[in-house]
């Protein structure tokens, strides 16, 4: 569990976004980090070159990302994600944004993210030869050569997709926007995602207030002033960013409520029990169960309580799409023939 105080400004700043550079942040990170953990959605699918994820060294358009996302592993530097200006900023001012980036905060950044590179004993490897090789002709080439491979990799990826993309987000932020109308702070963070939870003196944004989100590691980010809540297709969990040079606040990302291209393909494929149990948990708990695994191990590489997946567990089962066998005090689930049929189409 993450978890980021909100300091007593906290309430009046919380704000919704739509961040193309985000966006595309997740797609990079799903292409080419290591550390990524979570199910691949179904934008995701579409739009990931498989030829690219697979590639090192990255010869032709793509050399300081590959190096820099297999590099650092679970924390890349903020500054390759600023924060949204604007409800929907344009590309081009964030990319400008990365390109422009304050050469000592580029430094402080990747002096952090290179920190984290000796401590998991990853030296002497050419993805952090070529990082190190980019750093050394200055913070402000490396900030632009960052930026030029963000912008090829937006157009080739996900430009033509953004229309739909960006719908969906804006849509789900008209659904979030009421349910927070309706219930207040608490519980419509809490609506975000599975986990998600607002606690404190006041749970309402005041001070005192501690936002936690699931995540592998423990951490305690301090206390911020400022959190944008950003949707997101590419993401099948949370992610929390807070600046560590604190130049902006915390950015809350969750995944994008039905995200349009995602239920289209369930939907489409037309098959009764899908159609009655597969939601976007259901979904990416169904991916995990090529190989058996408890609910206890769902619930820990998910981010969810073993409640939740286990009610989910029990209506994938019924609806025949899991079976399950006990070995001891434990029960494993695994997908059935007509899960893998079904999953195949949908790819």
């Amino acid at each position: 569990m993450f978890q980021v105080g909100l300091g007593a400004g906290a309430l009046a700043r919380v704000r919704f976004a739509v961040s193309p550079l985000m966006e595309a942040h997740f797609l990079v990170r799903q292409t080419w980090s290591g550390a990524w953990t979570y199910p691949p959605t179904a934008w995701v699918r579409r739009t990931r070159s498989e030829a690219d994820r697979e590639a090192w060294p990255g010869r032709g358009e793509f050399v300081l990302l590959p190096a820099l996302f297999q590099v650092c592993g679970a924390y890349v530097p903020d500054f390759l994600t600023p924060e949204p200006s604007a409800p929907q900023p344009d590309v081009r001012d964030e990319l400008h944004g990365v390109a422009t980036a304050d050469g000592g905060r580029v430094a402080a950044e990747m002096a952090a993210a290179l920190e984290g590179v000796a401590e998991r004993g990853r030296t002497g490897t050419p993805q952090l030869a070529a990082v190190r090789d980019a750093l050394e002709r200055g913070e402000r080439e490396f900030a632009q050569a960052a930026a030029d491979e963000l912008e090829r990799f937006w157009r080739g990826r996900l430009a033509p997709y953004w229309a739909r993309l960006s719908g969906a987000a804006e849509a789900d932020i008209e659904h979030r926007g009421r349910v927070l109308a309706r219930t207040g702070l608490g519980a419509g963070l809490a609506s975000l995602h599975p986990g998600v939870r607002l606690s404190g003196a006041g749970t309402g944004g005041g001070a005192g207030d501690v936002l936690r989100v699931p995540h592998r590691y423990d951490g305690d980010a301090g206390t911020v002033d400022d959190l944008v809540l950003v949707p997101s297709a590419m993401l099948s969990g949370c992610a929390l960013s807070v600046d560590v040079c604190g130049v902006r606040g915390a950015a809350l990302m969750y995944p994008a409520r039905e995200a349009g291209e995602e239920r289209e393909e369930w939907e489409g494929k037309g098959a009764s029990a899908l159609g009655a149990v597969l939601g976007h948990t259901r979904y990416v708990l169904l991916l995990s169960l090529a190989s058996p695994r408890t609910t206890t191990r769902l619930a820990a590489e998910h981010h969810l309580t073993p409640a939740t997946v286990s009610y989910h567990l029990r209506r994938l089962h019924a609806a025949g799409l899991l079976s399950r066998a006990r070995d001891g005090a434990e029960v494993h689930y695994r997908r059935t023939d007509e899960a893998e049929r079904l999953l195949a189409e949908g790819h």
